[in-house]
């Protein structure tokens, strides 16, 4: 399993326990909105 592998894994479960809330996911990660909505777009989660 590959980073990005961990990373497309890591998103996908917190925006499933948050309900989607991009900002909560970012908030609980330490990281900004901008960068979740960079990641789901890369791995196409939505």
């Amino acid at each position: 399993m590959g980073l990005d592998d961990m990373d497309s894994a890591i998103i996908r479960a917190m925006l499933q326990r948050y309900q989607g809330n991009v900002m909560e996911v970012a908030r609980v990660l330490k990281t900004t909105r901008e960068k979740i909505r960079y990641r789901i777009g890369k791995f196409r989660l939505r």
